[in-house]
């Protein structure tokens, strides 16, 4: 890759749009390095604990929620926008791996936190984070790509920042390392 692509890579990392127009709607999701945000509300779209992705049924329940659209809902298509979020976060991490000094600078553009917590169960394979029944559900889940060799019962700092997003600090130090990538599952283009 060329100095000047790493360049433009990350100057416009800061957020991948795939703002999806339709002649009677919109929407206003655009995927960053975590997951998907809202513009609208600025908050994550994911309502719980799981990183980089969102299902179309959780994309569909955030706009009926909170209104995060504009024009005729009917005319959104939240499986093609599923899938349109998953390749840009793929791309992404892609591009990160292969160019570790544009990942610690997606990061530091990206992520501010403003609080930490200590002692709260995360997955270290995903970040997934939450009360430790949930996250030894999350592992133990056949729909998920983790085990129970990535419980981490406690003792890890647990960084939020103002969308709501939280992650383990040593995920996010290896994600600006260039040394992570997540696994996100392509469902068929409907």
């Amino acid at each position: 890759m060329s100095k000047r692509s790493a360049d433009n890579i990350s100057t416009n990392c800061s957020t991948i749009s795939t703002h999806l127009t339709n002649h009677s709607a919109s929407h206003f999701i655009v995927q960053t390095f975590l997951g998907p945000l809202c513009t609208k509300c600025h908050v994550k779209v994911s309502s719980n604990s799981v990183l980089f992705c969102s299902s179309w049924k959780t994309i569909i329940r955030h706009w009926t929620k909170n209104k995060c659209y504009e024009g005729n809902i009917s005319q959104l298509n939240a499986a093609k926008l599923e899938r349109s979020l998953n390749i840009s976060i793929s791309n992404l991490y892609n591009s990160m791996t292969q160019n570790p000094h544009i990942a610690k600078q997606v990061v530091n553009n990206q992520f501010t936190p403003i609080s930490n917590t200590k002692h709260l169960p995360y997955c270290s394979r995903c970040g997934y984070v939450g009360k430790l029944a949930n996250v030894k559900r999350h592992v133990k889940s056949m729909y998920s790509n983790c085990s129970e060799s990535d419980l981490i019962l406690s003792g890890g700092d647990i960084l939020y920042d103002k969308h709501n997003f939280a992650i383990p600090r040593n995920l996010l130090n290896t994600i600006a390392a260039g040394k992570f990538s997540p696994t996100i599952t392509m469902h068929a283009e409907s």
